[in-house]
């Protein structure tokens, strides 16, 4: 797994374990979350959707003390793939993301 990919998975799972959901949606052929953080000085948001044909796409969005710190997207299926870092600035707050 590319260091963007990996990086996109432990992204996905802070939110995941620590984030609030705001949508959500499952049918046999599709399935979608989006969530978000709040907390402090950092703020982030996700969505991963996911096709049964095993097309899924994901995207993050990390604002650390007003700042955009990490923006990407990329393909999903079980695991992030194909990811495009749009922004990714090195700083302390990767510490708190880091799984």
């Amino acid at each position: 797994m590319s260091d963007a990919n990996s990086f996109m998975r432990s992204v996905l799972i802070f939110i995941d374990r620590n984030g609030t959901v705001i949508h959500k949606n499952s049918n046999p052929m599709l399935s979608q979350l989006s969530m978000k953080y709040d907390k402090q000085d950092l703020k982030a948001e996700m969505s991963v959707t996911a096709h049964a044909m095993g097309n899924g796409s994901c995207s993050a969005k990390i604002e650390f003390k007003g700042e955009i710190v990490y923006a990407a997207n990329g393909n999903y299926t079980a695991n992030p793939f194909n990811v495009k870092e749009t922004v990714n600035k090195s700083g302390n707050w990767k510490s708190l993301i880091k799984s």
